[in-house]
């Protein structure tokens, strides 16, 4: 290792699911990436039909639960019963905030996160310190600009894709 290069600091993308029985952005596989000894675990973050922000990649529960449900249109009640491995973002802080550092990725676009959406994701984040406890991301660069005009201490980051598999 070359003494000018900082540690390399592993984050687990959506958690260790690619263990045997784990679900991706889970409980779960959140906490088995912090077990593995990972500096910082990212996932996604969603809001339901009643506000509850959760921790899931996609709109639906197709891919990760098999079924044909959009979580804009549910209720935390209704998740619950349809894939209670879907946690809360209040319940990941819970479990891992302070121990790894949280990459959020906030899922959807600007109109999906009005400024009561922030005001609360603000909220559920008031015991982390933004940079050295967690950073936010989004794919949408209005989100960030609404993030940062609603938050004006927060740290945000834009995700690009690339257009190439690296191997």
């Amino acid at each position: 290792r070359s003494s000018h290069l900082p540690p390399v600091k592993v984050i687990a993308h959506r958690g260790a699911w690619k263990l045997p029985g784990l679900i991706e952005n889970t409980l779960p596989a959140l906490l088995a990436a912090r077990k593995a000894g990972c500096w910082g675990v990212e996932f996604d973050v969603r809001a339901l039909k009643d506000g509850t922000l959760v921790v899931h990649h996609d709109e639906s529960l197709v891919r990760t639960f098999g079924r044909e449900l959009r979580l804009a249109q549910m209720s935390l009640s209704h998740l619950r019963h349809e894939a209670p491995l879907i946690p809360t973002l209040t319940e990941v802080i819970q479990a891992i905030g302070g121990q790894a550092h949280l990459m959020i990725e906030l899922k959807g676009n600007s109109s999906d996160w009005s400024p009561e959406l922030l005001a609360k994701l603000r909220t559920e984040l008031a015991g982390l310190s933004c940079a050295r406890d967690f950073h936010l991301m989004s794919l949408d660069t209005m989100l960030l600009k609404n993030v940062t005009a609603h938050i004006p201490e927060y740290r945000t980051g834009m995700i690009g894709i690339a257009t190439t598999e690296i191997q």
